[in-house]
C-alpha cells in the first residue's frame, strides 16, 4: 500500500544544483478538440477556456521555478501558435513524436536525455493545483539519485513521471485510457528500479468532481490565476451556477 503524504501549498524550495528539465505535454486549445467531457458541463466554449487556462497556468509555473521547459504539442504544426500564447525565458516548444500516447511519451524522454545527462520530469496539464511541495518532492528524489518517480491520480492514471533512466517498457502504446495506468506503470519502474518515489494522490480536471475540487481548492487563485479567473467568469455567467457550482 502506497502511504500517502499530507499535501499543503508553499513556496518551492527546490535545489539548485542538479536541477532536472521539465516536459509538458499540451494539446493547442481548440474548441471541440480538448477537454469534450467537460463541454456537457461548461459548454464547448468554456470547457476550452479552462483548459487554456490551466495550461497557461502549469507552463509558466514551472517555468519560473527556474527548470529548462519543453512543451511538446499537438497538433505539430501548432508550435508557432503555442509560442504566441506564451514566451518566457527557458521555454521551448516542439511537436510531438509517435502514433500513439505511449510512443510519443518515449520519445520525449528520450529527446531530452539526448540532449543533458540530468533526469527530466513530464506532467500535463490538468492538475494545475498541484502542490508546490510534491514538485519539490520530485525534483529533491531526482537531483539526490532516486531513478524514477510517479505521481498517482485519483482516477487510476498518473499526473507526473519522472525518470533518470528511460526503459520501453515503462511506456504502453496506446493502452492509457482505463484505471490500471498508474499500477502498471509503478510495477514496471520498480521491477528496474525497487527505491523508486512514489508521489502522493493528486487529482486531474476532467469531470464534475474534479471541477467541484478545483473550485474548492483554497489557494487556486495563487497557484492557478489564469484558473481562477476563468471559473469565476463562468460561475458569474451562470454556465457554472446553473449546473450547482459557487465558490461559497
Amino acid at each position: 500500500m502506497l502511504q500517502r503524504l499530507s499535501l499543503r501549498h508553499r513556496k518551492s524550495t527546490h535545489p539548485t544544483a542538479l536541477v532536472p528539465s521539465f516536459i509538458v505535454f499540451a494539446r493547442y486549445p481548440e474548441e471541440g478538440r480538448v477537454k469534450t467531457r467537460l463541454a456537457p458541463l461548461l459548454g464547448t466554449q468554456g470547457s476550452t477556456q479552462l483548459y487554456q487556462a490551466m495550461m497557461l497556468d502549469t507552463i509558466e509555473r514551472l517555468a519560473r521555478r527556474g527548470h529548462p521547459v519543453t512543451v511538446y504539442v499537438s497538433p505539430p504544426e501548432s508550435v508557432e501558435a503555442f509560442r504566441t500564447l506564451l514566451s518566457l525565458p527557458l521555454l521551448s516548444f516542439v511537436p510531438q513524436q509517435g502514433d500513439t500516447l505511449g510512443d510519443r511519451m518515449l520519445n520525449a524522454f528520450l529527446d531530452a536525455h539526448s540532449q543533458s545527462l540530468l533526469p527530466a520530469i513530464m506532467t500535463g496539464t490538468d492538475s494545475p493545483t498541484l502542490p508546490d511541495t510534491v514538485l519539490d518532492t520530485a525534483v529533491q528524489a531526482l537531483a539526490s539519485g532516486t531513478r524514477a518517480v510517479l505521481g498517482p491520480a485519483c482516477d487510476g492514471g498518473f499526473y507526473l513521471i519522472g525518470l533518470a533512466d528511460v526503459h520501453p517498457e515503462y511506456f504502453f502504446g496506446s493502452d492509457y485510457s482505463n484505471t490500471t495506468v498508474f499500477t502498471r506503470t509503478w510495477q514496471a519502474i520498480r521491477q528496474r528500479s525497487p527505491s523508486s518515489v512514489a508521489l502522493p494522490e493528486w487529482y486531474d480536471i476532467d469531470d464534475s468532481d474534479g471541477m467541484r475540487r478545483l473550485i474548492a481548492e483554497p489557494e487556486l487563485q495563487r497557484i492557478a490565476p489564469r484558473t481562477a479567473e476563468v471559473i469565476k467568469e463562468l460561475i458569474q455567467s451562470s454556465i457554472l451556477a446553473n449546473n450547482g457550482y459557487s465558490t461559497t
